[in-house]
């Protein structure tokens, strides 16, 4: 058996590159956990990304691509852009993480390069869901999907499932699997000098992406009809998208009362966490939702808010278990007024749920025990 010194070092002899053709250069999975985590345990890590220029940042390198303009460059351009830049980079394990990398993943894996194929979504159960897909192709897109991935993810080395509901959709192939779940590190939403909890602005948070089924528009609408708070307003970070969902959402009532900062940065959204009052995780009920364990609802807890959250079974579970916030019917616009309103108007109690939130992070959901799952994975397909 390998003592850590040796383990290291054929660690550092390894070059892993990850690919992604439509995350953020800096998304907090990809980059900041996973990346992260590979390189300080000793992995040569290079991430090729769309993103404006190559970078050098804590132990890795990301690699840039052009980022996409459009739904088609997206979907097209971009993953052969990536591919490209993946064959030029002669990594000994290629680990992706889009549904659009699998047809260049599979070309990496014939030419005899290990392969790790990382799920973070039940996209079978999404593109059954997607607006931008005609309604009269969508069940036959996401069937078409079903069996390409079926059969393209059993030529890899190992997946990686961000949740165990999607584990089960490869528990019938021979390739190695493991769950990471994706929580937050637990300090870096934290701020350093966050607003007294009782001095905060009466503002409620959203971080994430702008779509129709994450709740935004109902959310808007929510912070509209608050009746005891005048003053009391929702701090939206995060990018739309589309801008005609946009241009929707900016008519609702409620809009008056928004602050979209658009794509903010971690250090940004921590900052905006000290002095909001509540985090919103208030995403439709899916399929794909229903087995998600989404990550801003740990890291609103992380950082010490209360949350409130669909009255999804597993979410639910969650926040009832260790009494962190509210649940709503994420559909009920009063329901998810009326509970932002009890959070502002309840300050002790609110601040009390938010220390449960974060004990609960700090007992159960950080990353550092996801990371050492992560390397212990690598080093089983990589180093045995």
């Amino acid at each position: 058996m390998m003592n850590s010194d040796n383990i290291e070092g054929c660690r550092s002899g390894i070059k892993v590159v990850h690919m992604t053709s439509t995350h953020s250069a800096h998304d907090p999975r990809i980059w900041k956990k996973e990346c992260q985590s590979l390189a300080r345990a000793g992995y040569n890590v290079t991430l090729i990304a769309p993103n404006e220029r190559d970078e050098f940042e804590g132990d890795g390198h990301i690699r840039a691509v052009a980022p996409y303009r459009s739904r088609f460059e997206r979907l097209l351009l971009t993953p052969l852009r990536v591919y490209g830049e993946a064959l030029r980079e002669g990594g000994d394990v290629y680990h992706f993480h889009d549904p659009e990398l699998l047809p260049y993943a599979a070309l990496l894996s014939l030419k005899g390069k290990r392969v790790i194929y990382d799920v973070h979504e039940n996209v079978v159960k999404d593109l059954a869901g997607r607006t931008w897909i005609p309604s009269s192709l969508r069940n036959t897109v996401s069937r078409a999907f079903d069996l390409c991935d079926n059969r393209i993810s059993r030529l890899f080395d190992g997946i990686i499932a961000a949740t165990p509901g999607i584990r089960q959709r490869y528990d019938q192939h021979s390739v190695p699997s493991i769950t990471i779940f994706n929580h937050p590190v637990l300090s870096e939403l934290k701020p350093d000098q966050p607003v007294p909890y009782q001095h905060r602005s009466f503002q409620a948070i959203y971080v994430g992406s702008l779509d129709e089924w994450r709740g935004i528009r109902e959310i808007v609408q929510a912070i509209g009809r608050l009746s005891a708070k005048e003053n009391s307003s929702l701090a939206i970070a995060g990018t739309f998208e589309s801008r005609d969902f946009r241009g929707e959402v900016a008519e609702e009532e409620g809009w008056a009362r928004v602050d979209h900062r658009g794509w903010s940065t971690r250090e940004e959204v921590a900052s905006l966490m000290g002095q909001s009052r509540c985090g919103l995780v208030v995403m439709h009920d899916t399929p794909s939702h229903r087995e998600a364990l989404p990550v801003k609802l740990f890291e609103y807890m992380s950082a010490g808010l209360p949350v409130i959250a669909s009255s999804i079974p597993k979410w639910q579970s969650i926040v009832e278990e260790h009494r962190c916030g509210l649940v709503v019917d994420p559909l009920d616009i009063d329901e998810i007024a009326a509970a932002i309103e009890w959070i502002f108007e309840h300050p002790e109690e609110a601040e009390a749920m938010g220390e449960r939130g974060r004990e609960a992070v700090e007992d159960q959901f950080q990353w550092s025990s996801q990371g050492e799952k992560l390397i212990s994975f690598y080093d089983k397909i990589l180093l045995q």
